[in-house]
C-alpha cells in the first residue's frame, strides 16, 4: 500500500536536509534579533537581506530535490525563490523604517501565499504539505503585523521578523527530524512494498 493510500506520506530520504538548512537560517536570524536589540538600520537591512537570500537558497535546494516527484510544484517554488532573492537584494538598500517594513511584508505575504497554495495542494501527497501550511500561515501573519507596525518604531519590524523566524525555525527543525526518522524506515516495516526513492513525494 502506498503512503498516499495509507493516508500517511513518508519522507524522501534526503528531504530533511533542505528543511534543516531553512531551519538553521531562520533560527540564526531570529537569535540575532534577540541578542542584538539595538541593531542599527544598516545592519538590520543587511541581516534581513541575508536571511531572505539564505531562505532563497534553501528553497532552491528543496526545489532540486522534489522537482521530479512534484513536477507541478517547481513553478511555485521558483516563484518563491525569486521573491526571496529579489527582496533580499532590495532590502540591502532600504534603511527607511516604512519602506523596509513594507518591502519585507510584501515578500512574506507572497511567499506565505505560495506555501499555503502548495500546502493545500500537496497535503495528501507529501509530508511537506502539512508544514507548508504552518510556515505559510506564519509568514502571512508576520506580513500583516509588519504592515500594521510600519513607521511606528525602528525596533518593531525587526522584532516581528525575528519572532516569525524563530517560530518557522522551530517548526522546520521538528519537521526535519521527523523526515529524517521517517526516511530511515526500511521497507518491510509499516511502509512495506513502497519504493524508498519515492517516499514523501507520491
Amino acid at each position: 500500500m502506498s503512503s498516499l493510500q495509507a493516508g500517511r506520506p513518508t519522507a524522501k530520504p534526503d528531504l530533511w536536509r533542505p528543511v534543516l538548512w531553512r531551519a538553521l537560517i531562520a533560527l540564526a536570524f531570529g537569535l540575532l534579533t534577540v541578542f542584538w536589540p539595538d541593531i542599527s538600520p544598516l545592519f538590520r537591512a543587511i541581516a534581513v537581506g541575508v536571511y531572505f537570500l539564505g531562505s532563497a537558497a534553501a528553497v532552491l535546494s528543496l526545489l532540486l530535490l522534489v522537482r521530479a516527484g512534484l513536477p507541478a510544484a517547481h513553478r511555485w517554488l521558483w516563484l518563491e525563490l525569486l521573491v526571496f532573492a529579489i527582496a533580499g537584494i532590495a532590502l540591502f538598500f532600504l534603511q527607511d523604517n516604512r519602506a523596509f517594513a513594507w518591502s519585507a511584508a510584501v515578500a512574506l505575504f507572497v511567499t506565505g501565499m505560495i506555501e499555503l497554495v502548495l500546502g493545500f495542494r500537496y497535503r495528501l501527497q507529501t509530508v511537506l504539505g502539512r508544514d507548508w501550511l504552518i510556515t505559510g500561515a506564519i509568514a502571512l501573519l508576520a506580513a500583516v503585523l509588519l504592515v500594521s507596525l510600519a513607521g511606528t518604531s525602528a525596533r518593531a519590524p525587526i522584532g516581528v521578523l525575528g519572532g516569525s523566524a524563530v517560530i518557522i525555525g522551530v517548526v522546520a527543525v521538528l519537521a526535519a527530524l521527523s523526515y529524517r526518522h521517517e526516511a530511515g524506515l526500511k521497507p518491510g516495516t509499516e511502509d512495506a512494498g513502497q519504493n524508498p526513492s519515492l517516499r514523501g513525494v507520491e
